[in-house]
């Protein structure tokens, strides 16, 4: 029982394709995924019915409850939620851009770990050089890509 994600390591803007392969068929599992920040943790769910050949594919199946339905291949990443760590108000931040890191869970109906894996997403290309600068009361950031 895998969970599989085709780039797990990529930009936060590019899509990426999650399934869970070899599961028992027609069974509930559900797809926790969390992102740890410095201001605190957010998570999504999303509960799905395996197929008959026990495979599940976030770009063609809805899940039956969660934190977002219908059919949405990047709906784990687009319907986190603050947990209880995370200040009222505040939001996750990405100044200075650091990558987030993306913990994926799988669990069966039971609520038992079945697998987990880390996708890293970046918020500035890994090449791009950031400098700060500050100068005669002139302040900004410089991003430089790789190369003369």
């Amino acid at each position: 029982m895998f969970l599989h994600v085709d780039k797990p390591d990529t930009m936060q803007t590019e899509q990426v394709h999650i399934t869970a392969t070899g599961l028992e068929p027609e069974r509930i599992y559900t797809i926790t995924m969390t992102v740890k920040h410095n201001y605190g943790t957010h998570s999504a769910t999303a509960t799905f019915r395996s197929n008959s050949a026990g495979y599940i594919d976030l770009q063609t199946d809805a899940p039956i409850r969660g934190t977002y339905s219908g059919v949405e291949p990047m709906g784990l990443f687009l319907s986190q939620r603050p947990l209880e760590d995370f200040a009222f108000g505040g939001y996750l931040r990405c100044t200075p851009p650091v990558p987030f890191y993306y913990d994926l869970f799988l669990f069966d109906e039971k609520d038992n770990k079945i697998d987990s894996m880390t996708i890293k997403k970046h918020w500035m290309h890994p090449k791009l050089e950031r400098t700060e600068i500050a100068h005669d009361g002139f302040y900004g950031t410089l991003f430089k890509p790789p190369g003369e």
